[in-house]
């Protein structure tokens, strides 16, 4: 049985090849902020090929970036049929990293991954297109945060069209259920499409909050799910077709 917890922290300078073999059975895989160099992507990418016990992998704030480190994930992820929770925020991937995770997500039918992380990687509108031929294709993934990115309403038009599709292409207990989209550059042109997404996918939430919606859209936003949905968005623009109430039952469940 995987041990839910790594024993102990990784410190910098500490051999990384032995730290993993004593981590082997874990549950969650945690080297977030370690300064990784590209031999170090390579370990951890090459035991992500084969181990079954890690579920939760955090490799937030590592400077991953450039097609070395990246493709090393990549490779990673187009075998792995283990990991649920992958976290990159904060790795700076860009566009042209995104696109080699994405690719290996798309084609890897076995993946059983379920909330991407990927916060704060200066992803833009053409991201979102790689973002979105991914969705369309893959029929796993539940939970996708993009806060803090340099995502526009096009950025955004793209990935309503591939969420409706995904939920069309699943089951009713498949698909992408959940997008945290804080903080990017999504503006009043984008509220139709919200309302749009919702009318005609599966999607429960999405967190708008720091974007460029003025007090009018909000408003207009906060109406239309009111009415429809009987849900209040709040300040901060999360989104929910889910009534508060039903909310609360689902979280005494878990």
């Amino acid at each position: 049985m995987a041990d839910e917890f790594a024993d102990n922290e990784y410190e910098e300078g500490d051999n990384l090849v032995e730290w993993i073999n004593a981590q082997k059975n874990a549950y969650l895989m945690s080297l977030k902020s370690k300064h990784l160099n590209d031999d170090q992507v390579k370990i951890i990418a090459k035991e992500l090929k084969v181990n079954n016990d890690w579920k939760c992998v955090v490799l937030a704030d590592n400077q991953i970036s450039g097609a070395i480190r990246v493709q090393y994930l990549a490779d990673a992820l187009m075998v792995n049929k283990e990991l649920d929770t992958l976290t990159l925020s904060k790795n700076y991937l860009l566009d042209e990293g995104l696109k080699l995770i994405c690719d290996s997500l798309k084609m890897n039918s076995k993946t059983q991954l379920r909330l991407l992380d990927l916060d704060e990687n200066k992803i833009t509108d053409e991201g979102c297109k790689y973002i979105s031929e991914m969705l369309i294709q893959n029929t796993k993934l539940c939970g996708l945060n993009l806060d803090d990115n340099l995502i526009g309403d096009g950025g955004l038009l793209s990935l309503a069209h591939a969420v409706i599709i995904n939920s069309n292409n699943n089951s009713s207990t498949n698909g992408l259920l959940q997008i945290s989209i804080r903080n990017n550059k999504i503006s009043d042109n984008s509220v139709d499409v919200i309302i749009d997404l919702f009318k005609n996918s599966r999607l429960e939430t999405l967190s708008l909050g720091g974007n460029q919606i003025s007090n009018e859209g909000t408003n207009r936003l906060r109406q239309v799910f009111a009415d429809s949905y009987g849900t209040s968005s709040g300040d901060d623009l999360y989104l929910s077709r889910i009534p508060p109430r039903i909310q609360h039952a689902q979280g005494r469940k878990t």
